[in-house]
């Protein structure tokens, strides 16, 4: 345990000294919180359009929808989306 503490001491040590390892971290942090709000909220209001009233999500529906069972020749082998079952 005092191993431990010894490095969380000297990682605190290392990041006082040197604070601006924070700002990647925060700035991909912020930006990764700030795009699905900007997409969900900001740019429906910005144009008018509800997100629940876009075509989108019907073609999205029809083209990533569920699949029918896959059937493969040999036991437990993996089902993959998109894959024939003419082999």
């Amino acid at each position: 345990m005092n191993r431990i503490a010894a490095l969380l001491a000297k990682e605190f040590v290392d990041l006082r000294q040197n604070p601006g390892v924070f700002v990647p971290a925060l700035l991909v942090g912020l930006s990764t919180a700030t795009v699905p709000f900007m997409v969900a909220i900001l740019i429906p209001a910005l144009t008018g359009e509800r997100l629940s009233d876009s075509s989108d999500f019907q073609i999205a529906l029809e083209v990533w929808g569920p699949s029918p069972p896959c059937v493969t020749s040999r036991p437990k082998a993996p089902c993959r989306r998109g894959s024939s079952s003419s082999s």
